[in-house]
């Protein structure tokens, strides 16, 4: 009996080495020809990932055909034991559920600038049961020097706000107080002009930020989105004798910061050499 169980335990490690050297042989030849040829880094990670997973999902299956038979009594216990540990480590398994859902589906990746509930900042390591950030300061953007540590479980079941998906466009707006004495038909195109010169300038020979980039990755995004400014009146009182313009326009993530400043110092050159312009 104990040689009979030798014999097949023998005899099962040699099925494994044989079926483990296999894979990672197919898995080798598939990257050296596939995923290698794949010129986006983000997608070419994102691939690799995925399909080592695929490799370990076909090496578990023939696993359980090597080693099932004959132990059915000895993985009948351990899976009343495992049982035990699902209940008593219900967080750490949804740990480890949600990394499988960031490295999998590439939510994120170290360096992106993140939020997850109140949490914001930079991905300093994605591990196993928790991520860290670099925490992100809400009033002046720079990093605070705190470090947060996030359990992976909260992005299985809450939104996830990636700010350094750079093929994404977000929406940008300020707010200017004017007396209502101003010619705001001339003021609202002037305004216009003027966002829409420096975004001209910034983007100047990029193809992403154009209609015809964005009618290439979603049908809707064209009609859903308006690449130059638009300003509006917004009154600041019931007496109406302040009045806002609210400017609102599209751009990247990374170029927030500089068109933002660009804008601000264009406006305020103009406020400066146009007299007839009253500030409220």
């Amino acid at each position: 009996m104990k040689s009979e169980l030798l014999n097949n335990i023998y005899s099962n490690l040699v099925s494994t080495a044989i079926v483990l050297i296999a894979i990672c042989l197919i898995y080798i030849l598939f990257y050296f020809l596939v995923v290698r040829k794949i010129k986006d880094d983000r997608r070419r990670q994102k691939f690799r990932i995925r399909s080592f997973y695929v490799a370990c999902v076909i090496f578990l299956f023939f696993m359980e055909r090597v080693w099932v038979e004959g132990f059915t009594h000895l993985l009948a216990v351990l899976g009343l034991v495992s049982a035990g540990l699902v209940v008593t480590n219900k967080e750490t398994i949804m740990n480890f559920v949600g990394w499988l859902v960031i490295t999998w589906r590439g939510l994120f990746s170290e360096d992106d600038l993140i939020q997850i509930q109140q949490y914001k900042g930079y991905v300093k390591r994605i591990g196993i049961l928790y991520v860290m950030l670099y925490e992100v300061s809400d009033t002046s953007g720079n990093i605070s020097g705190r470090v947060i540590r996030i359990p992976n479980g909260l992005v299985s079941n809450n939104p996830i706000i990636n700010f350094s998906q750079t093929t994404h466009l977000f929406e940008q707006s300020f707010t200017l107080l004017f007396s209502s004495d101003n010619d705001f038909v001339v003021l609202k195109e002037k305004i216009k002009t003027i966002v829409d010169n420096v975004l001209a300038e910034i983007y100047k020979g990029k193809q992403e930020f154009s209609v015809d980039y964005l009618g290439k990755r979603s049908k809707q995004l064209p009609g859903r989105i308006r690449l130059g400014a638009k300003v509006a009146l917004q009154s600041k009182s019931e007496n109406l004798s302040t009045v806002q313009l609210m400017t609102r326009y599209y751009c990247f993530s990374r170029d927030a910061e500089k068109i933002q400043e660009s804008i601000l110092l264009v406006l305020l050159e103009f406020v400066k050499n146009e007299q007839s312009v009253k500030l409220g």
